[in-house]
């Protein structure tokens, strides 16, 4: 029996690590928010399937792990700035509290 071709049982993984700012983290979250579907069906339609449809299940993977993950990393960056600023608050208050008196 003739083989169809070289079969091979190799995997290349590549990982890219990217360093968004607050801006793009929410853009990919409202992106990611729409669906596949809804994204992919107005991607279609208004520019056509050659360039994206090879990438269709990249695409759906990618906003599987956006919509996993950025939501907490917006969190985290909210949760930061409160507590910096209530931080901040307290540190002014002390600040311009009067002097406690020894006596108690």
């Amino acid at each position: 029996m003739a083989e169809d071709g070289p079969r091979f049982s190799h995997r290349v993984t590549v990982v890219a690590t990217l360093d968004l700012d607050e801006q793009q983290l929410g853009a990919l979250d409202a992106l990611a928010g729409y669906g596949d579907e809804a994204f992919l069906n107005v991607f279609y339609a208004q520019l056509g399937r050659a360039y994206l449809q090879p990438y269709e299940k990249g695409l759906r993977s990618l906003f599987a792990t956006i919509r996993t993950t950025v939501p907490k990393a917006l969190s985290d960056v909210r949760l930061a700035r409160k507590t910096l600023y209530e931080t901040e608050q307290a540190r002014r208050q002390k600040l311009l509290a009067p002097p406690e008196s020894a006596d108690g």
